[in-house]
């Protein structure tokens, strides 16, 4: 009986992990990536398993919304204002420089 609880207690967790469950979609010129995200990521989170993915450092990522605007900080996705499905934008920063490139990207 006890361990029937206990798998109630782990479909109901389960579930909400679910729920919770979102993507982006992360674009740059000819390439989108479509990463997992939870909503309580912020944007290093995001960067981290941007840089994993496409075998760059995190400092030479820079994330962007669709009005440009830089995502940084500690806010998370959620107080963002980014959503399951939401499209991101990303730049990198030169080879060999510390400009960054332009964005371009289409939606």
């Amino acid at each position: 009986r006890r361990r029937r609880g206990n798998r109630e207690q782990f479909i109901r967790r389960s579930q909400s992990n679910l729920q919770m469950a979102q993507y982006v979609r992360v674009k740059r010129t000819n390439q989108t990536v479509f990463l997992y995200v939870e909503p309580t990521d912020t944007p290093t989170d995001v960067k981290k398993k941007l840089a994993a993915t496409i075998k760059t450092p995190v400092e030479n990522i820079k994330l962007l919304t669709e009005t440009q605007a830089e995502l940084t900080g500690d806010k998370t996705l959620a107080e963002s204002k980014i959503g399951n499905d939401q499209v991101l934008f990303w730049v990198q920063k030169k080879e060999g420089t510390d400009e960054w490139e332009a964005v371009n990207a289409e939606k």
